[in-house]
């Protein structure tokens, strides 16, 4: 059986034509070899591990496990001891407690919601055990549902009807980390902490996951120094913030060094932020994560782009943001769609969540023009899918 070159590019592949390679991979395979029986079709590996996610983080936390045991740090014999997992209840109390002070002071100046809320409020108030944290999430799950409410124009219909314990419960048990995610953001306190999140952050990349996991080692390779710092080891939730902070900034920085038109690949990666920085202001969480961290288009749109000479400068952009990976591309449940996520390390730049799912969809003109540095607000340029 004659090898095949595992290293053959993409791009020659494409301009033999699938139907010439395959031809071609049977002729290097020999008579004897057969497709999905002696050899496979090529495999993408950004497309991979996505369906194996559980098999790809536990790979990634065995590549960091390694790397602390191989640093022989004292204090220090598995990753996780580096960095701690939640928000420090007691030092982030007081901001917690002034978020839903403000939030209850919003709602008590707007009768309606007042009156429909009543039952919520008072069984908020009765929960002397409920901590900073959750009744600040349940005041911003209120919010997000009374902003729903108004964007529907449901104002005006308002006929007396209250919001039943049962139902909000249920209703904060399904938009919990979205609440969570919305009062960090508006409170101004850390998000991106824990292994969980620094996982999500590699984007299926293991060595953008050694790039972050390495901003913390350094931090506690620090901490591991300082005598009077050794009962603290685990990096806090604000320590780690700065840490990607920094790393993400320094990455955003090394663009530069990649393309020659770097400066319309960032307005073009700027533009689409801002939709999705719009879609988590509006607080409606009727998508993955509360806000949507990408935009889809159309497969026909697409496939026009090509043979189009005004689009030749998007083309090129796409590219470059795919080739780059400042882009994830994945297929939608809509066949006709192709969507384009922004990085996760992106997300945290712009401050997005890190989950996937909520999407913008976007049609040409739009496209274009974001590739001029332009955002056109016009709403029939958007459609927001909620997923």
């Amino acid at each position: 059986m004659i090898w095949k070159n595992p290293f053959l590019s993409k791009n020659s592949e494409q301009q033999m034509g699938e139907e010439q390679f395959l031809s071609l991979n049977e002729y290097l395979i020999s008579m004897d070899g057969s497709l999905n029986r002696d050899y496979n079709s090529n495999i993408v590996i950004d497309n991979y591990w996505p369906k194996r996610k559980s098999v790809f983080y536990g790979m990634l936390e065995e590549i960091a496990d390694k790397r602390i045991k191989a640093a022989d740090l004292e204090g220090y014999s598995k990753f996780s001891d580096c960095i701690s997992d939640e928000l420090e209840s007691k030092k982030y109390e007081k901001a917690w407690n002034q978020f839903s002070k403000l939030e209850r002071e919003k709602i008590e100046r707007n009768l309606e919601a007042s009156c429909i809320y009543s039952e919520i409020i008072s069984y908020i108030d009765g929960r002397k055990d409920m901590r900073a944290s959750e009744r600040a999430i349940w005041y911003e799950c209120i919010a997000i549902q009374e902003n729903r409410r108004a964007s529907k124009e449901q104002m005006s219909l308002y006929l007396g009807e209250k919001v039943t314990q049962a139902d909000f419960e249920a209703f904060v048990n399904r938009y919990m980390g979205v609440a969570e995610y919305n009062v960090c953001c508006r409170a101004g306190l850390p998000f991106y902490c824990g292994m969980s999140n620094l996982k999500i952050l590699s984007s299926y990349n293991v060595e953008q996951f050694l790039y972050f996991a390495g901003a913390y080692f350094d931090c506690c390779r620090i901490k591991s120094l300082d005598h009077k710092r050794r009962q603290k080891r685990k990096l806090s939730a604000e320590e780690q913030g700065k840490a990607l902070e920094k790393a993400a900034k320094q990455k955003r920085a090394d663009m530069d060094y990649c393309y020659a038109n770097i400066k319309s690949i960032k307005e073009f990666l700027n533009n689409i932020a801002a939709l999705c920085i719009r879609s988590r202001d509006a607080e409606q969480a009727a998508y993955a994560g509360g806000s949507y961290t990408g935009i889809g288009v159309k497969k026909d749109v697409l496939h026009r782009f090509l043979s189009d000479p005004d689009c030749t400068e998007l083309v090129k952009i796409l590219g470059a943001c795919l080739a780059s990976k400042y882009l994830e591309r994945r297929d939608s449940q809509d066949e006709n769609m192709v969507l384009f996520y922004l990085n996760r390390w992106l997300c945290v730049y712009y401050g997005l969540p890190l989950a996937y799912g909520g999407w913008a969809r976007c049609n040409a003109r739009r496209l274009v023009l974001f590739c001029g540095g332009k955002s056109d607000s016009d709403e029939d340029q958007l459609e927001i899918d909620f997923v």
